[in-house]
């Protein structure tokens, strides 16, 4: 299974530590370690790591500039801040440079994870006209939704898609977005990452399943991670209303489904039942 690379920024030796035990047992990989903020710039250049965590406190500056020269570098540069300091300004300062996760010392391994993941799902493109809440919900409704029918986890890379028109391959399921935006979903996998989900979703063995029940049983899976996107959206969009369609089944390789003038968004998702897709896109907003 993939795995994330890290980068640790902390001056204490024993943070250091700790964060990188707390990870060793995940799917998240410590590639480096930096004791200053100079020290990260020049790590972070080296590694290229997907994820940083971030103390708030170094010899040469403060976890905030860091961030900031890090960006410098790559804008899409993920930061999760891990300090003593955990305040509701602290959390607005480190919203204004691109910081969105925060964890306080010490450090739970829970905690840590779940800022992590979530860290992962969050839509780092900018878009104009575009609510940036509309793909993390979908991420959400996704992680959740495997989590809490197979007890599993997943691990999210969500970007922006380079044209809405899609080729599908393996299995697919697409529903329809009407309403205020309009737009549509398309979750697809292989055949093979179909049985071992569907099987889990329904608490039996890949034996058990034939390919009519994998499927019905996938479009129900899918019915229930854009309804619960949407109904997520719904809550706290004023004056809007999203509402789905029926999921529709699509089988087969390269098969191309037209672009519909959408702003089009892709997560990948990697879990212990393989990689699945997850494909949204939404019209413009007035």
């Amino acid at each position: 299974m993939e795995r994330i690379s890290v980068m640790i920024v902390d001056d204490s030796r024993i943070s250091c530590a700790i964060i990188s035990d707390l990870l060793s047992k995940t799917r998240f990989e410590v590639v480096a370690t930096a004791r200053t903020a100079a020290e990260a710039v020049e790590m972070f250049e080296q590694y290229r790591p997907e994820v940083v965590t971030m103390d708030m406190n170094l010899p040469d500056a403060n976890g905030f500039e860091c961030t900031k020269n890090l960006r410098k570098i790559d804008n899409n540069v993920r930061v999760v801040m891990i300090s003593s300091m955990y305040d509701d300004s602290l959390i607005e300062q480190g919203k204004t440079v691109g910081i969105f996760d925060f964890v306080q010392k010490p450090v739970r391994i829970d905690e840590l994870l779940e800022a992590l993941v979530n860290l992962c799902s969050r839509k780092l493109v900018s878009t104009n006209n575009f609510n940036e809440d509309y793909v993390p919900e979908f991420n959400k409704a996704l992680s959740e939704t495997l989590e809490g029918f197979t007890g599993q986890e997943c691990l999210q890379y969500a970007e922006k898609a380079e044209s809405d028109s899609l080729l599908l391959e393996g299995i697919s399921v697409l529903m329809g977005l009407t309403g205020e935006p309009r737009g549509r979903v398309v979750i697809h996998m292989d055949q093979k990452t179909m049985y071992k989900f569907t099987a889990a979703f329904l608490n039996k063995d890949e034996s058990q399943l034939d390919d009519e029940t994998a499927m019905e049983t996938l479009q129900e899976a899918v019915n229930i991670i854009v309804g619960r996107a949407v109904s997520a959206i719904n809550d706290h969009s004023k004056g809007k209303e999203m509402r789905i369609t029926p999921p529709g089944l699509i089988v087969g390789y390269n098969v191309k489904l037209a672009g519909a003038g959408l702003k089009a968004f892709r997560t990948k998702c990697v879990s212990v039942f393989g990689t699945m897709y997850m494909e949204m896109g939404f019209a413009e907003e007035n």
